[in-house]
């Protein structure tokens, strides 16, 4: 019973010993925040179904050196891949 008592007091105080996010943790302001706001009933929402379904890439591995290539370029990595460990 004690505890039961203990978690009302809690509750009733909105949890202020618990906060939902450590103050180490919130680094932008409350006012600088943009939050969006969505309903899934909304009508106006417009439905992209073709998203909703996996399709197998015949290219999967030719693809994927162009992205790797892109991606190395843009993070200026060598093309030897892991050589910071090497040495």
């Amino acid at each position: 019973q004690y505890q039961i008592q203990t978690l009302l007091i809690q509750r009733k105080n909105q949890f202020a010993d618990f906060p939902s996010i450590p103050e180490e943790l919130d680094l932008v302001e409350r006012d600088d925040q943009i939050t969006f706001e969505l309903s899934l009933d909304d009508e106006t929402l417009q439905k992209q179904e073709l998203l909703d379904v996996f399709c197998v890439d015949p290219d999967y591995d030719e693809n994927e050196k162009v992205w790797a290539g892109i991606r190395s370029e843009i993070l200026g990595e060598d093309d030897d891949g892991d050589s910071e460990t090497d040495g």
